[in-house]
Order: C-alpha cells, then sequence, then structure tokens
C-alpha cells in the first residue's frame, strides 16, 4: 500500500479523498521481467485485512469480507502454532 500511496501522492491525488470505489477502479498490473502484462486485479481485490469490530472478527480476502467464528480462530491457533518454526530467510542481494 505504501508504494500505492506514493505513486499517488506522486500525481497529486489528495489521499484524504481516496475511497473504496478508487480503490474497485483502480488496477495492479502484474508484468514479468520484460515488462509485458501476465495479469491485473482491483487494488481492492489485492488487500488483505484482518479486523475486529464489536467483539467479532473479520477478514478481506480477494474484494470478500467474512465474518469468522471465534472458534475456529482458536482451532487455526492452536493447530498452526504446533508447526511453527522460526526461520530466518538470507539476505536479499539481487536487483530482482
Amino acid at each position: 500500500m505504501g508504494r500505492y500511496y506514493d505513486y499517488l501522492q506522486g500525481r497529486g491525488v489528495d489521499l484524504t479523498k481516496l475511497g473504496v470505489e478508487d480503490l474497485r477502479r483502480h488496477q495492479l498490473v502484474i508484468t514479468d521481467e520484460n515488462g509485458t502484462e501476465r495479469d491485473s486485479h482491483t487494488i481492492y481485490k489485492s488487500i488483505v485485512f484482518d479486523t475486529t469490530l464489536d467483539g467479532a472478527s473479520f477478514h478481506l480476502c480477494d474484494g470478500n469480507w467474512y465474518r469468522i467464528e471465534d472458534e475456529y480462530i482458536a482451532k487455526l491457533e492452536t493447530y498452526l502454532d504446533a508447526h511453527y518454526i522460526e526461520f530466518t530467510l538470507p539476505p536479499y542481494l539481487h536487483a530482482r
């Protein structure tokens, strides 16, 4: 999102006026190493977001909102925590 905001600000867009309809209209274009377009999606569909509201948990993925039951989250945490391994990625030493 930071680069998206930087892109908009560089073109004089007032971010305080940016709304959901803008996110649904603006595109994220995926290209290969030669700049050839491979795919595109709206910015809105590219956002993954989790939040709580009034004690309920919600997840935004691929442009759709989901309400997630607390019991399901607890089951996921129990299962995933048992498989978690601390891992450090090697340094990023290349141009691409």
